[in-house]
């Protein structure tokens, strides 16, 4: 990636900046936005800002406007990819193929911003798009094809969703499968990315799952990995068949699902893209539910050596 033409997009927000309201940055300056990002910890959600960055942000809705806080949110992105270009995703133990992917997105945010292809609002420190996108460019979200990752402990809620018979069968997983409970990878699907989407199939998601192990066989102190979605209810086998690859593949590659709850907040997903899920939900015969999907590193690992052999 070329660091001078992130160097060079840097200096041109910077510019757009002291145009809108050119004391601003004399009380505000840019490099302190950036370090209060760069101190987040990196178990943190995506979504996750400090009270410092918001004070931060407040005070420049104050002194000037939404527009000039979108112009600052911009340059962050543009600074921290500056960082990772100039040494930070080189020290990263992550796989090369990761690399080259943290690069792809890095390029199509940088486009993005220089040629204005989102909407106003996109860039305010709110918006879940945003904060997918910082948590790339802060290096605390990894990029993994059809799936983005982050450092997070396990969920244990899920023990006490469905009953004696859940909360027995998940403890003895906990117990004699992970061995620990406190650094995982979460998975997470950016709509906005459109490499990811275009990698959510089977195919992609076999990618994605040995990608992963890599990364854990990289990292000996993380546990294995998580996910919460409708997308592998057992409803859908008969439902929507096409899409339960996704759960065929937790079982296939050494994971355990177990019900997490209501999809609260997944009902429009679990429905808009899907005339007959979508009419059978209004015909109240299909209430979306979500589950989570837990891999134990060793078993992760172990089915990827295999599809490697399998492949080789």
């Amino acid at each position: 990636m070329d660091a001078r033409r992130v160097q060079a997009l840097g200096k041109k927000l910077e510019t757009w900046i002291r145009n809108a309201n050119h004391k601003i940055m004399d009380d505000l300056p840019l490099e302190r936005y950036g370090e209060l990002v760069r101190k987040y910890p990196f178990t943190s959600s995506y979504k996750y800002v400090s009270a410092e960055v918001r004070r931060f942000c407040d005070a420049i809705l104050m002194s000037s406007n939404g527009h000039v806080l979108e112009l600052y949110n911009k340059w962050l992105l543009v600074w921290l990819i500056e960082k990772a270009v100039s040494g930070g995703l080189a020290g990263l133990n992550v796989p090369g193929e990761i690399k080259t992917l943290y690069c792809m997105n890095f390029e199509r945010i940088m486009r993005e911003i220089e040629f204005s292809e989102n909407e106003p609002g996109f860039y305010m420190h709110y918006e879940d798009r945003f904060l997918r996108e910082l948590g790339v460019c802060s290096l605390r979200v990894i990029p993994a094809g059809a799936q983005k990752i982050s450092l997070s402990p396990l969920p244990m809620v899920f023990l006490f969703r469905e009953g004696v018979s859940q909360f027995i069968s998940g403890m003895s997983f906990l117990l004699f499968d992970l061995k620990g409970f406190k650094r995982f990878y979460s998975m997470h699907t950016d709509s906005h990315d459109p490499y990811l989407i275009s990698e959510f199939n089977a195919d992609g998601w076999r990618r994605y799952l040995v990608r992963t192990a890599e990364l854990l066989k990289l990292n000996p102190t993380v546990s294995g990995m998580f996910g919460r979605s409708w997308f592998i209810d057992p409803q859908l086998e008969k439902i929507s068949p096409k899409v339960c690859y996704v759960r065929r593949l937790v079982f296939e590659s050494g994971g355990r699902i177990f019900y997490a709850g209501p999809a609260v907040d997944g009902i429009q997903d679990a429905v808009y893209k899907s005339p007959t899920r979508k009419k059978l939900y209004d015909d109240g015969k299909y209430i979306p539910r979500e589950y989570i999907g837990i891999w134990p590193r060793k078993k992760l690992i172990g089915w990827a050596e295999g599809q490697k052999a399998l492949s080789g």
